[in-house]
């Protein structure tokens, strides 16, 4: 069974993350450093806004992973810890090998499609990021283009504290 079950959206249908901290001051707002905001539009259009730092982030890093998968040193300790193992260099240390260059690859044609085109078509694994990101911040209900729950189910079962969601106190 697929986790795959279409996208979602929820009656707060806005939502944001943040992977960095600022302790006590909280790390979601418009001017926070690497604030992504994402609007749903259609099932198959979302409005995204990723902060600039994040941006240059992602930059630094494909640069430093392809810098490090095609420069001569990683490719000479790699194949001299292969040839000094018993096993050798497998067919299956060369997949690996094509696999890691066909991720880097992946990664920057996607970073350039963000950048230049600002589009980027969406794949199993965003949506599923997204419908999270819909199921933490929704309040009452959520909805689904096709009629198929399964994900935000399971979800929820393995995280009931988002059925509370976030809710504002006043004293």
């Amino acid at each position: 069974m697929s986790q795959y079950s279409g996208p979602l959206v929820s009656d707060n249908p806005l939502v944001m993350h943040n992977e960095r901290t600022f302790g006590p001051y909280g790390n979601i707002g418009l001017a926070v450093p690497g604030v992504e905001i994402y609007y749903p539009l259609s099932p198959d259009v979302v409005l995204a806004y990723l902060c600039p730092t994040s941006m240059k982030d992602i930059e630094e890093k494909q640069a430093e992973a392809e810098k490090y998968a095609s420069s001569f040193f990683a490719r000479k300790t790699f194949f001299a810890r292969k040839t000094l193992s018993p096993t050798g260099i497998s067919q299956a240390d060369i997949t690996t090998l094509e696999k890691l260059r066909a991720e880097i690859r992946k990664g920057k044609d996607h970073y350039r499609l963000m950048k230049e085109n600002r589009v980027v078509p969406m794949n199993a694994q965003n949506i599923l990021y997204l419908n999270s990101l819909q199921l933490s911040s929704s309040y009452r209900f959520v909805a689904a283009s096709k009629s198929d729950f399964r994900f935000a189910k399971r979800t929820l079962h393995e995280r009931p504290h988002w059925k509370e969601g976030v809710r504002i106190k006043v004293a």
